[in-house]
């Protein structure tokens, strides 16, 4: 048998710093995205008001539903599945950092799984007293469109952020080549 994960593993700071780093940026670009979206809303609506309301609730939601989690994944990859260090090769570097925008979408696609099935049983509480003789068939559409659009997000996500936590990747393996220690990998990839 391998040896069990060790939560105190080396690296924590290096894949805290890529992994914020990756979170950092992808919350600017969740900003700006919104803030894109406001000034195009203002040929549609007038009241500043409303639609700064949308901007915010839309970039926290977004923020809470897909660039956290997605930052999360980032992290833990780097830190417990496939750590980068200075000894790997380039193709190795960018392996693991694919590998840790996959992780991070998967982080994506749970939390829209979870999100979405709460959303979807909650619509049940608010049938009507006819439709609520059959709830099945109104849940289970909703269902399957939450997990349709978690799918969705996830992809995304993935597709949009890959290139980002590459250069995070190779940064950090920029980093660590250049500094004088060694420094053993010791992820679940390499034991």
């Amino acid at each position: 048998m391998g040896k069990a994960v060790d939560l105190r593993r080396r690296g924590l700071i290096i894949a805290a710093t890529a992994g914020g780093g990756v979170l950092a940026v992808t919350l600017v670009q969740t900003i700006l995205t919104s803030f894109a979206y406001v000034v195009g809303g203002f040929a549609y609506s007038s009241s500043v008001v409303d639609i700064l309301g949308v901007m915010v609730q839309g970039a926290f939601a977004q923020s809470l539903t897909s660039t956290l989690p997605f930052g999360v994944g980032v992290f833990l990859s780097l830190w417990q599945l496939a750590p980068i260090a200075a000894p790997l090769k380039f193709f190795h570097v960018v392996a693991r950092s694919v590998l840790a925008a996959g992780v991070g979408a998967a982080c994506v696609l749970l939390v829209g799984i979870v999100v979405g099935t709460a959303a979807g049983l909650s619509a049940v509480a608010d049938l009507t007293f006819f439709g609520s003789s059959f709830p099945l068939g109104e849940t289970g559409a909703s269902l399957a469109a939450a997990l349709a659009a978690a799918v969705q997000r996830s992809i995304q996500t993935f597709v949009t952020q890959v290139p980002l936590v590459v250069l995070a990747g190779l940064l950090v393996w920029l980093w660590a080549r250049g500094r004088d220690r060694v420094v053993d990998l010791e992820g679940a990839l390499d034991l």
